[in-house]
């Protein structure tokens, strides 16, 4: 994609939101993905699709969103939560734990009943498919599970089809290596 290729030789740090497409090109960092994921659950934003893209210590991130009642969402208070979280001033986890709680459950036709994880070797990073009955924070969960594993998100793929979520991430370890070690890929 070139304005993704553009935004990563500029090296400039981008918030940007329009219709319902956020860009974010930022530093790259253990958890920014996840940070960027969880924020836009905090502000009930289902996020329709996202990618993600990392090279020489930058990130860019888009993502399609869908707010609730499916107006255009409102930019500035999703940014300034980005902001703070970006800033480490915003407790996702703490925030988002208390909204799941009050959040009622739904059982819909097709939802998942468990989980399915999946790993493929390919060109130098380790490719992880979830599959899973969609939630909130779900995207947040994954993302920040990975960053505790000190995996490197260097492209992600998210949809959301119907109930459920298919999320795929291609990682690697801190040195820029495919997951190999048994141990540390059974914790993933």
């Amino acid at each position: 994609d070139p304005e993704i290729e553009d935004l990563l030789a500029a090296r400039v740090p981008v918030l940007a939101g329009e219709d319902d497409r956020l860009v974010v090109c930022r530093p790259d960092r253990p958890g920014l993905f996840a940070r960027v994921a969880g924020v836009l659950a905090l502000r009930s934003a289902q996020i329709l699709a996202a990618s993600a893209t990392s090279a020489d210590g930058w990130a860019v991130e888009v993502f399609r969103i869908r707010t609730p009642t499916g107006e255009a969402p409102r930019w500035e208070p999703i940014l300034d939560d980005l902001r703070a979280a970006l800033d480490s001033r915003l407790a996702l986890r703490a925030r988002l734990a208390e909204r799941s709680r009050l959040a009622p459950r739904r059982d819909w036709p097709g939802t998942l009943a468990e989980p399915s994880v999946t790993f493929d070797e390919g060109t130098g990073v380790t490719v992880i498919e979830v599959a899973a009955a969609d939630r909130i924070g779900l995207a947040f969960s994954l993302a920040s599970a990975l960053a505790e594993l000190d995996c490197t998100i260097t492209r992600a793929t998210l949809s959301t089809l119907g109930p459920n979520a298919v999320d795929t991430f291609s990682v690697t370890d801190t040195d820029g290596e495919p997951l190999v070690n048994v141990a540390r890929r059974e914790a993933v």
